[in-house]
């Protein structure tokens, strides 16, 4: 039998197919921000194991070398924490390739080999939900630039990034101007003299100026290392020799400037509300209403960015003799 005329299958009316296509879209509306929930989830508690990480790196480095990591070992171009707790997170090889007697931008057998070391990129340094190790730019804009010229210097040094700030209390004046924060992680004691006098010079070895036995208003009422400040837009932007500096996202290893390492909290400097506040080298995420922060005990918290500025600046500082709530 052949078919009908009238058997034929009727195609779907133009208005069928918006009202589809209507009913599809409300769908992908109502889910969307459930999955963007669920994402940020994900990257919030991959944020917190990294910063987990690297406090059991710090408890490690003061096991074996009985004082914590200093936030920088010099004034003009030592390298940073994020150097020496290297062999800590599972990045000895890379750490060994770090001569900490010399300046972040004295590096390396050569030229070449001192930029391929200062641009690797260590993935446990970012957060996920602000950016990856391959968010551009990679490596730092401006900023890494030697406070002391010598013999082949360059103006800018460029090095990797990353999103964790160790904490010198609630005062960079105190790290900046003088011989070092109230926080748990401050500068090196300053050498009188390097040890070898050359053009640059090589560092004496250096001294850490806190331990945990100087955190005398105990580990878990002291901030350790969090998340960074940073504005969208200003991602590898530094502005050096500045205090007052709008910006703070140079080379992550690079501790000649303490507003990118490091990071001050307290009355003057409460944390970012939002990604839109002006920079003021304080502490904030991209985490809706918290940042994260690991403690001295190791302990991983999550602050509301709404925490009084006062009890932030208690929790900043090592030794300021002030009880504060639990978080």
């Amino acid at each position: 039998m052949h078919p009908t005329r009238n058997g034929h299958r009727r195609g779907f009316s133009l208005i069928e197919l918006l009202v589809v296509i209507a009913i599809i879209a409300i769908l992908i509306g109502l889910l969307l921000p459930a999955v963007q929930k669920v994402r940020e989830a994900a990257s919030r508690t991959a944020c917190a194991n990294n910063l987990k990480q690297i406090g059991l790196a710090v408890h490690n480095f003061h096991d074996a070398n009985h004082c914590l990591p200093p936030s920088r070992l010099d004034k003009v171009g030592g390298v940073a924490w994020t150097v020496l707790i290297l062999p800590y997170i599972e990045q000895g090889s890379f750490g060994g390739r770090w001569d900490t007697k010399r300046w972040y931008y004295d590096q390396g057998a050569t030229v070449a080999e001192g930029d391929a070391i200062r641009a690797v990129r260590v993935p446990i340094y970012f957060c996920p939900t602000r950016r990856t190790p391959n968010t551009d730019p990679v490596v730092s804009i401006s900023g890494d630039t030697p406070d002391i010229g010598f013999p082949g210097s360059r103006g800018h040094y460029p090095g990797a990034l990353g999103d964790y700030a160790c904490s010198v209390g609630n005062d960079m004046n105190l790290d900046f101007f003088g011989n070092g924060g109230n926080g748990a992680m401050v500068l090196a004691v300053q050498p009188t003299v390097y040890s070898v006098n050359s053009s640059p010079p090589r560092l004496a070895p250096w001294k850490s100026q806190t331990q945990f036995s100087t955190i005398t208003d105990g580990l878990s009422n002291t901030l350790l290392i969090g998340e960074k400040y940073l504005k969208p837009g200003t991602f590898g932007i530094n502005v050096p020799d500045d205090i007052n500096a709008n910006f703070g996202d140079g080379s992550i290893y690079n501790g000649d400037h303490p507003w990118v390492i490091s990071r001050v909290a307290g009355a003057s400097f409460p944390l970012a509300q939002n990604t839109n506040d002006s920079f003021i080298s304080q502490f904030g995420s991209w985490h809706p209403g918290v940042c994260q922060f690991v403690m001295a005990d190791g302990a991983v918290k999550a602050v509301p960015v709404t925490i009084s500025p006062t009890i932030l600046g208690y929790l900043a500082q090592r030794d300021d003799g002030h009880a504060t709530p639990g978080l």
